[in-house]
């Protein structure tokens, strides 16, 4: 079946549902990382269609039994075809808008409660104490302000002097706000009630964890407590249905989830190393780098930087911090290396490393799979300066890094973020295939 048959589109404001029969299948591709990105991106060109008209910001777009709402409606002419560039993330983001407020009340009025807490000078009423001292006895229930208090008598005049002095450094307690919850406990709270139509699943067992007491926020808020208190979680919902599974429950076959390339001309899984272990291997060209052939070194070589040589490769990638991480309209985006472009205008992953490596004089591609052949199989222990590092098996790699030295790797991570550092043992290392640089 024709991706075009497959996909549908509703206009904002609109109740029909239409087929676009407009799309270039060869452009249509869908994104997706455990508790982070679910977005669908395509091509569409304007055969002066309804159904084309109807793409634009905030309309839905259906693949698949899931609702996506586009956020990027980017219209283009090339050749003299119009055509419009969309990228639509799953309708579940949506639950960003559900809020909770703290509702704030007068503290005179006995018969309510507030969750304001109030430290210092707190407004408490006190009757036997109702006199013109009553202020300075007031109850203070701050835990890091010391109290002294001196008194002095000069004839028949008393002054009493209170010095209150509050450490700002403090917080009151380190568990004082701290409440233990069932991961239901937090879905309940942001969920229950509300007028989205977000329901909630949680399907396999979690531990209570003992986490904030829950106020105000938004549904962003909800999510990033769940995988923060409870790593093993994975968000993975159907539409409004916010289904968390416990990681072995995710992995069993349900049968009703994108878990393999279906009626789609491309298909990329990308997993989140804080929920998921990932299978990695590293490679280095097998091409020699003539500033790496000098193996006298500068300084301490402890983390197999590779000399004097490696230092020109580290500045090299160095200069590059900061560049983003650019997603484009195709499978694979940004300039930089074999792509050609301004690297500095944003690159991916694998054109990073194809700009490093074009930066020394060596050209190779920039797209992760074509680079596995350019090396040899390696031990972990043998990483120096230069070498690559995958992620995924052989053939089906989807993510790549650079190493600086033995410990440490430099990457463009993903959309939303720039290049970086990182140690590789922030990875878990598994069977490691290595390529000599």
């Amino acid at each position: 079946m024709d991706i075009d048959n497959k996909v549908k589109v509703r206009g904002v404001g609109r109740t029909e549902t239409e087929p676009l029969n407009c799309i270039d299948p060869d452009s249509f591709y869908i994104d997706w990382e455990a508790n982070s990105t679910w977005s669908l991106q395509f091509t569409a060109h304007n055969d002066h269609s309804f159904d084309y008209s109807m793409l634009d910001s905030q309309a839905s777009i259906f693949f698949d039994g899931q609702e996506y709402i586009i956020k990027q409606a980017e219209p283009d002419a090339n050749g003299g075809v119009d055509s419009i560039d969309v990228v639509a993330t799953h309708v579940y983001f949506e639950i960003a808008r559900l809020r909770k407020y703290k509702t704030y009340i007068d503290p005179a009025d006995a018969d309510k409660q507030t969750d304001v807490k109030v430290y210092g000078s707190t407004q408490t009423d006190n009757d036997s104490d109702s006199g013109s001292d009553s202020g300075d006895d007031s109850d203070d229930t701050d835990p890091n302000a010391q109290k002294n208090v001196t008194t002095t008598t000069n004839g028949n005049t008393t002054t009493k002097t209170t010095v209150t002095k509050t450490d700002e450094t403090k917080s009151d307690s380190e568990d004082e706000n701290q409440v233990t919850y069932h991961i239901e406990d937090v879905l309940k709270h942001w969920i229950d009630g509300n007028n989205l139509g977000f329901t909630y699943q949680v399907i396999g067992d979690f531990p209570t964890a003992r986490i904030e007491e829950l106020a105000d926020g938004s549904g962003t808020d909800m999510l990033s407590k769940i995988t923060e208190a409870w790593p093993n979680a994975i968000v993975y919902p159907d539409n409004k249905n916010i289904r968390v599974y416990a990681q072995d429950q995710f992995y069993k076959d349900y049968g009703n989830r994108l878990d393999y390339e279906y009626n789609t001309t491309e298909f990329k899984w990308t997993f989140d190393s804080t929920s998921l272990t990932n299978e990695v291997m590293c490679i280095g060209g097998k091409y020699s780098i003539e500033t790496q052939v000098d193996t006298s070194t500068s300084g301490d070589d402890s983390h197999g930087s590779g000399g004097v040589g490696a230092d020109k490769v580290v500045n090299d990638a160095k200069q590059y911090l900061g560049v983003p991480y650019v997603w484009g309209g195709d499978v694979w985006g940004g300039a930089g290396g074999a792509r050609g472009g301004n690297p500095r205008s944003g690159m991916d992953c694998s054109s990073f490393v194809s700009q490093v490596y074009k930066d020394m004089g060596i050209n190779i591609p920039a797209y992760t799979v074509a680079m596995e052949p350019y090396g040899k199989q390696i031990d972990r222990s043998q990483v120096q300066t230069g070498d690559m590092g995958f992620y995924g098996s052989h053939g089906g790699s989807y993510h790549i890094c650079m190493a600086l030295n033995n410990s440490t790797m430099i990457y463009e991570p993903r959309p939303g973020q720039s290049c970086m550092t990182q140690s590789i043992d922030s990875y878990p290392l598994l069977p490691l295939l290595m390529l000599n640089s």
